[in-house]
């Protein structure tokens, strides 16, 4: 008998085919069976294949030179209705995640003080005269650092600027 969430069908594959792009191949089966669980086998580690598979439907992501053990632990997991990712690339997406954080942190490393201050004054929605008059700078060295920013941080929208600010933690919701 099964449990809640346990599916019935699992496809084992792998991502290399002969007729067939594997990551278009797994969603043309999700697409058609979305019931069915699939966990991909292959041999292939990198970033974007691991995100696209994963992005198409894959269920499970396993290497092939993984211990039996392993494969055992993939299939049973999948099955149950939960995601399974092996070690290897668990490991590799969460140093891809923190490079990610890493570089977002840096991009405040690139600022000078007074472009800070400008960024959290626009990231509460202070206009450039409230800003000029609290940081005593004209209105237009203040419209001079906002270029700088856009510029320097790629944001073009006043909602870029507070989300930024926002993930930054140089503003609060509240």
């Amino acid at each position: 008998m099964r449990g809640a969430g346990e599916a019935r069908c699992l496809v084992l594959m792998d991502l290399t085919m002969p007729r067939m792009d594997g990551v278009e191949a797994l969603r043309v089966i999700k697409a058609r069976h979305p019931d069915v669980r699939i966990l991909v086998l292959t041999a292939h580690a990198s970033d974007k294949l691991v995100f696209s598979a994963l992005q198409a439907g894959a269920d499970g992501y396993l290497l092939k030179n993984a211990r039996a053990k392993d494969l055992f632990e993939a299939i049973t997991t999948v099955l149950s209705g939960k995601m399974y990712i092996c070690s290897v690339i668990l490991d590799q997406v969460v140093q891809g995640f923190l490079g990610n954080v890493k570089a977002m942190d840096s991009r405040l490393e690139v600022l000078s003080q007074r472009e800070i201050q400008v960024l959290r004054m626009v990231g509460v929605g202070a206009g450039n005269v409230d800003i000029g008059t609290a940081l005593f700078i004209s209105p237009r060295t203040v419209e001079k650092h906002k270029s700088n920013l856009k510029r320097k941080l790629n944001l073009t929208t006043p909602l870029e600027f507070v989300s930024f600010c926002l993930e930054q933690g140089l503003i609060t919701r509240g």
